[in-house]
């Protein structure tokens, strides 16, 4: 598996001078700019993908899946010519103030790079069935309760309304809400493997306002 990866790769670097550079205005004639740019895309991920898969299992496969995705979004951010964007990550990665060992997630950089543009909304949920994997790697249905009084989704799901978004900055504008927004929360961190017997696992202490910029709660 690994010699197929270092194969592929170096086809990849022995392709993609070719494609950007020797024979791009050939390509852009044959094809045109849009269908250019987007095999430059395509080729960009793949190169991206198997880097991440070589270093599957290192300390350094998560900082690299990281920058990996925020660079897949700015590719095609760049391509849909500044178009908007909804982007689907765990809470983790779009969370905007988040780092691991050291180095930004995604949230983070695409905060740095696009200030406002960026909008990072937390999703959360008190009571519900999921699938994720377990510590055997064997696909699972999980529960949630919405009983877990010292999280957020329990808190939650005490109030009047079961399904709710509130954006953080008009929040604020509450006394009440700017001192709960500007203190740390419990989420739930449910990832595609979940160990409901770990608590450091499987949620998260996190700063909602720094954060994010909005809730939704199901």
């Amino acid at each position: 598996e690994t010699k197929c990866l270092h194969e592929i790769d170096s086809c990849m670097d022995a392709l993609w001078p070719s494609v950007t550079k020797k024979y791009k205005d050939s390509l852009i004639k044959s094809v045109g700019d849009n269908r250019w740019q987007f095999l430059v895309q395509c080729l960009a991920q793949v190169r991206r993908s198997v880097k991440n898969a070589e270093l599957l299992g290192t300390d350094s496969a998560e900082m690299y899946r990281q920058t990996d995705m925020a660079e897949a979004i700015e590719g095609i951010w760049e391509f849909e010519d500044h178009a908007k964007m909804i982007i689907f990550g765990h809470n983790n990665d779009i969370n905007k103030n988040a780092f691991f060992n050291g180095w930004p997630r995604m949230g983070d950089m695409l905060k740095h790079d696009y200030k406002d543009k960026y909008y990072s909304i937390a999703l959360e949920f008190g009571t519900g069935d999921f699938l994720a994997l377990d510590r055997k790697m064997t696909v699972k249905p999980f529960s949630l309760n919405g009983k877990e009084r010292n999280m957020l989704p329990g808190l939650f799901s005490m109030a009047r309304d079961s399904l709710f978004f509130f954006d953080f900055k008009n929040a604020e504008k509450n006394p009440d809400m700017k001192k709960f927004l500007s203190s740390f929360q419990y989420l739930h961190s449910i990832q595609g493997v979940y160990c409901p017997e770990g608590f450091t696992t499987t949620n998260d202490e996190i700063w909602l306002a720094s954060a994010f910029d909005g809730l939704l709660f199901i």
